[in-house]
């Protein structure tokens, strides 16, 4: 028999051995599972439909097995040193440890690189004497993805705590995995992925080519006066560029109507961002894509903080904002950056703390759903080496090609554009 058809039991003979079909459909869900990307979520069910009853396709989902795991380095943990041409290269989360206790000893990289050789999941915590550690080299994320989870955000336990001077971060998803932002016993919660302040104009940072996304979970203090800031990137003296973040934020039900019922007339001030915070200066953001903001949730919360807000009396700063670029219009610049206007960009409270928000948003860089899923929108973006555009990549958005697989992404999509064969769902895929 030739390879590709079946036989009687309903099994694929492929390259002269005997392989049932549901080994076949077991190493496409493999590929789908391997990757949090939308990409797999739309592309996948469309890559079932067509091998479903059509065994000559199998050839091709075995070409995007090689493809993908052919790419997946095999790295020996724990060799965190240079190589012959001084470059160091992080494998594990020992050698991501490592990295943080070199800092310590006062190497700060100047003039080197540091290289991430694989995917990290790193639960966050506080480094020793984090404030004193210096990086002035090249971090290059290589577009592997940290899955970052941190349940107790604050300042001290941020995705790199050190300081950084005169260097960039670049190449790198983030994806930030069951965290939470918990005002504290004062009333003070801060939470950011990366916070760092460049210099000034002699030692400044840059970002390039990052995406920062998931969801965060926001816990008030009912019993103190409320002082929030959450972001994905807060910075100044810096440059950002070719940066998107996608953060979700969402009010815990409990604790604000635990809060909204106190009898003191406690303030709160809320301030979640996308990328800057409302104190960054001198900080110039091009190409840059702020897609998330507001859940039900927070639309929901801002209504009755709103309501909130108009009972209390000489408290002019208190507001909840939600903005996509955060920083004072007079030192912050942006160029072609947008953000979601549907999502990003809400501000309630007293007109007082309405005036006092500092931040770059304005009409001519809100766009709908619509407009950002077309090309047209980003006529200025190098969409030929930079970004590229799929409806099966990053839920249609513009996405980062240092992030992405692209041979695995044109095999798929060549086998999606097959003629159509008997259609299998989602639900139907999940649960091979």
């Amino acid at each position: 028999m030739k390879s590709g058809k079946k036989n009687k039991t309903n099994n694929i003979i492929l390259g002269g051995k005997i392989m049932k079909r549901n080994s076949i459909k077991k190493l496409g869900a493999v590929l789908i599972k391997s990757s949090d990307s939308s990409f797999f979520k739309i592309a996948g069910e469309k890559m079932f439909n067509k091998i479903k009853r059509n065994s000559s396709y199998l050839i091709a989902v075995f070409m995007v097995a090689f493809i993908f795991f052919s790419g997946q380095k095999v790295l020996a943990e724990g060799t965190f040193a240079p190589d012959a041409e001084g470059v160091y290269h992080i494998n594990s989360l020992e050698d991501w440890d490592a990295f943080f206790e070199t800092l310590g000893t006062g190497e700060n990289f100047e003039g080197k690189m540091v290289c991430l050789e694989d995917d990290l999941n790193i639960k966050a915590k506080t480094y020793e004497n984090y404030a004193k550690l210096f990086f002035r080299g090249i971090f290059d994320g290589k577009g592997h993805k940290i899955t970052y989870s941190n349940d107790t955000m604050s300042e001290e336990s941020v995705l790199f705590p050190m300081v950084i001077r005169n260097s960039t971060i670049k190449n790198l998803e983030v994806y930030a995995k069951d965290c939470t932002l918990v005002a504290g016993e004062n009333g003070t919660g801060r939470g950011i992925i990366f916070n760092n302040y460049g210099g000034g104009d002699s030692e400044p940072i840059a970002f390039d080519k990052i995406k920062i996304y998931g969801d965060i979970k926001v816990v008030l203090n009912n019993s103190k006066n409320n002082n929030i800031f959450c972001t994905g990137i807060e910075t100044s003296s810096s440059k950002v560029s070719n940066c998107i973040v996608d953060l979700n934020y969402n009010i815990d039900e409990d604790s604000l109507t635990a809060f909204l019922q106190n009898n003191t007339g406690r303030n709160a001030r809320i301030e979640l961002c996308q990328f800057g915070a409302l104190a960054s200066t001198d900080v110039s953001y091009e190409n840059c894509l702020a897609l998330g903001g507001c859940t039900d949730s927070i639309l929901k919360a801002c209504e009755k903080l709103e309501e909130y807000y108009k009972t209390i009396k000489d408290m002019a700063t208190r507001h909840t904002v939600i903005v996509a670029f955060a920083g004072g219009k007079n030192t912050c610049t942006q160029k072609n950056c947008f953000y979601n206007k549907d999502k990003s960009h809400l501000i309630c409270g007293s007109e007082q703390g309405k005036a006092n928000i500092k931040c770059l948003d304005d009409e001519s860089m809100e766009k709908t759903e619509e407009e950002l899923k077309n090309q047209d929108t980003f006529a200025l973006y190098d969409l030929i080496d930079t970004w590229g555009m799929s409806e099966y990549i990053n839920e249609g958005y513009p996405y980062l090609r240092a992030l992405v697989n692209e041979d695995l992404v044109k095999l798929v999509e060549d086998i999606i554009a097959l003629p159509e064969v008997n259609e299998i769902k989602l639900e139907d895929k999940e649960a091979i």
